[in-house]
């Protein structure tokens, strides 16, 4: 019974690990998204920009970039986006 606890804790170990790690992701990311005042995804750091890859395995709850406590992208690149600047 030993040797088969093992091999099972070795199995298993790293996909509890990879499931914690998407939990701590999603968590993070809904704890920003729960002050976020943007109008629009455009505006939204918590999305990528058009072109943007985000990094990791999980580029939906990656926090693409978040300055200071709000969500907003920076009025530049907003302005750049819509053709402006």
């Amino acid at each position: 019974m030993a040797e088969s606890m093992r091999s099972l804790s070795k199995r298993k170990l790293p996909e509890v690990d990879e499931q914690m790690r998407r939990a701590e992701a999603m968590k993070s990311w809904l704890h920003v998204a729960s002050d976020c005042g943007c109008a629009t995804p455009d505006e939204c750091a918590l999305f990528p920009e058009a072109g943007e890859e985000p990094v990791g395995a999980l580029p939906a709850l990656e926090l693409i970039r978040v300055d200071g406590k709000d969500c907003r992208r920076p009025s530049e690149t907003g302005a750049k986006r819509r053709g402006s600047a």
